[in-house]
């Protein structure tokens, strides 16, 4: 009897070990397709040979140029000189992003960022995604985090992370001048201050609640439709089970400080608006508006 049920306890150990090594080689690869998503990004940015139209307009844009600079081009063939003007950074004062409202329908903050870009690491193709790789790995980094505290294993976590950085379309948007990178962190980031904060308590921790109010406000200067990350975050809030709605107060409090601060941090709100208008009401405009 003491021989079989040495032999069981020697079977069960090889199993653990073997089990461990397994776990082991799980993670490594997990690791290794994880790296491989990041050279993917670099690679695609060095292949890049020509802006899109778009990327191009988010570089030109950036620049301030005004109502007049605009006039001159729309409409007809012009020098390629006039571009290049829109194009060129000078030194000084971030230029006067707001009066762009008359040519686009985003909000100012991604502007400003490409503004930044540009004047630090000059006008060139991979200025901005240079930028944009930087963004993917606090992307990545919060989207380990938050899937360990929903899934409760790091195995689990590092698929999800895996299958993210091996995505088709999150590779091909770290290569542009647009502002979908920055708004994966933003979004990733306000789920996990909200997913994953403490249980009940008579307060939230002041962290938590200026985190998310910088993102609420952060969030709605770069896209409008960050919008629907507030609304499904105050859901969440509002629907959660376990804590009192009063310790929720300030966390919702800080959701609703985007919305309430936007006409003022954005004073070129209501001309961007009025040409979305204009944008829908023209068939061929529609779907850029």
């Amino acid at each position: 009897a003491l021989g079989v049920e040495a032999g069981r306890g020697a079977r069960r150990r090889a199993a653990g070990r073997f089990a461990l090594t397994a776990s082991r080689k799980v993670r490594v690869l997990l690791c290794a397709l994880v790296l491989v998503g990041a050279a993917m990004r670099v690679e695609t940015i060095r292949q890049r040979r020509e802006w899109s139209h778009d990327d191009a307009m988010a570089i030109a844009m950036s620049s301030g140029a005004t109502a007049a600079s605009w006039a001159v081009l729309e409409g007809r063939w012009v020098p390629a000189a006039r571009w290049q003007e829109l194009l060129s950074r000078t030194p000084g004062s971030p230029a006067p992003i707001d009066s762009t409202g008359h040519v686009d329908v985003h909000p100012p903050l991604w502007l400003r960022v490409v503004d930044a870009a540009t004047r630090a690491f000059g006008v060139n193709l991979w200025s901005v995604p240079a930028l944009n790789l930087a963004f993917a790995a606090g992307t990545g980094a919060l989207l380990f985090a938050l899937a360990r505290a929903l899934l409760g294993d790091p195995d689990d976590a590092l698929l999800a992370l895996a299958l993210w950085a091996l995505s088709p379309g999150a590779i091909d948007t770290t290569a542009m001048e647009r502002s979908y990178e920055l708004l994966a962190l933003l979004t990733i980031g306000m789920a996990w201050l909200v997913l994953t904060g403490p249980g009940p308590r008579p307060r939230p921790a002041g962290a938590r609640v200026v985190g998310i109010a910088a993102l609420s406000v952060a969030g709605l200067l770069l896209h409008y439709l960050f919008a629907i990350v507030l609304a499904a975050s105050l859901a969440v809030l509002l629907a959660a089970p376990r804590a009192p709605l009063r310790p929720r107060a300030p966390l919702v409090g800080a959701l609703l400080l985007g919305p309430l601060a936007l006409p003022f941090l954005h004073p070129g709100l209501r001309e961007r608006l009025s040409f979305a208008r204009r944008m829908s009401a023209r068939p061929e405009g529609a779907a850029t508006a």
